[in-house]
């Protein structure tokens, strides 16, 4: 970059923001510091750790929904490619790199289960500096959740709550205007808390529980972004940072109201 320049990502975010990358980074984290890294669902490297995986998933009863993985390929977009499955064969000759995650029993609204969309402005990296935006995003199932079973994992408009996928459902409902932004199936932040908040959850313990994720999210690679950032951007004594980056952070809340984190 020129002295003038400024580029609107920091080299090196991919370590979070790749499916494979963000689970290998968080896992590392997690045997260092289980007690603070344990907000990304349990997950194995396809076909790497396939395994791994299959003696996991046989260790558990069928009749549990802990048996349940959602395979996403690393680097997918838009919901294409995401399977549900109770039995590591059905994906035994999967060989493009993806993550199996275990799926988590969600919080529901209006019998719906549902995502946040949380964003994040990472100015700075050294020093660390995030800031959240306000506002963020409910994206919401098209069809009633049912607990993933053998016979119910193609149900994708009940499972999966990727925007892109559930607006091509007959049923999708989108809301007009800001005023009712507290209806259908892409809803506000703000709708959503004001919401749980009249069914007595304590949503500020909840939304610092969100902040503790983006934050520890991003120091994981805090290191690494700035070695990255030194090689890549010359020096200039003026203190500025040349580089900023806005991260989506997809966060599901659990039915013991617990968030997770699902992607970068």
């Amino acid at each position: 970059l020129s002295q003038w320049q400024f580029y609107n990502h920091f080299p090196g975010t991919w370590a979070i923001a790749r499916k494979v990358d963000l689970a290998r980074n968080i896992e590392k984290m997690a045997r260092l510091l289980p007690e603070y890294y344990d907000f990304h669902p349990k997950s194995f490297i396809i076909p790497t750790q396939f395994s791994e995986m299959e003696t996991y998933m046989n260790s558990i009863s069928k009749k549990k929904s802990r048996r349940t993985f959602i395979v996403k390929p690393d680097r997918g977009s838009f919901g294409k490619g995401i399977v549900l499955i109770q039995d590591a064969d059905a994906i035994i000759d999967w060989v493009d790199s993806a993550i199996a995650q275990q799926y988590i029993e969600p919080y529901l609204i209006d019998g719906l289960k549902f995502d946040l969309r949380i964003y994040a402005l990472v100015s700075s990296i050294e020093p660390l500096r995030i800031y959240l935006f306000n506002e963020g995003i409910g994206r919401f199932c098209t069809e009633l959740y049912e607990k993933p079973k053998s016979n119910n994992l193609e149900l994708s408009y009940a499972h999966l709550t990727n925007y892109a996928l559930n607006k091509n459902n007959p049923n999708f409902q989108q809301p007009t205007d800001a005023d009712h932004a507290d209806t259908g199936h892409k809803r506000s932040l703000t709708c959503i808390i004001e919401h749980m908040r009249k069914e007595g959850i304590d949503t500020d313990e909840l939304i610092s529980s969100i902040e503790d994720i983006i934050r520890l999210t991003v120091i994981s690679i805090q290191p690494y972004l700035s070695t990255n950032y030194k090689t890549a951007i010359p020096s200039v004594n003026d203190k500025k940072s040349r580089c900023f980056e806005i991260l989506g952070f997809d966060i599901l809340i659990d039915k013991k109201l617990k968030p997770w984190l699902l992607e970068v």
